[in-house]
C-alpha cells in the first residue's frame, strides 16, 4: 500500500504528524509511507524508519513527475490548502 502524507508548514504541527506514522504502520504494516514537508523540516524526518521517502516541497516549487504519476492508495492531506491540494 502506497501512502502519501502531506504537512508543509508550522513546525509544531509537522512534528505532531509523527504519531500518525506509527498508527499507519500498525494499521497497514506492509505500507510504504512518503511524507511531503517544507525543506526546513526535511532533516527531522530523514532517518525515520517508518518512512520510505521524505520530500522537501518549497513554496512555489515544482513537484517531481514521478510523484504525480504514482497511484497512491491513500493520501492524507494534513495541510488542507491550495498548495497541498495541488
Amino acid at each position: 500500500m502506497k501512502i502519501l502524507v502531506i504537512r508543509l508548514t508550522s513546525m509544531g504541527d509537522v512534528i505532531l504528524t509523527t504519531p500518525l506514522f506509527s498508527f499507519l504502520k500498525i494499521r497497514y504494516p506492509d505500507s510504504s509511507i512518503t511524507f511531503i514537508t517544507d525543506p526546513a523540516y526535511e532533516e527531522l524526518f530523514s532517518g525515520d524508519p517508518r518512512l520510505v521517502k521524505v520530500i522537501a516541497f518549497r513554496k512555489n516549487g515544482t513537484i517531481d513527475d514521478s510523484l504525480l504519476k504514482t497511484e497512491w492508495d491513500l493520501v492524507i492531506d494534513l495541510q488542507n490548502n491550495h498548495r497541498s491540494a495541488f
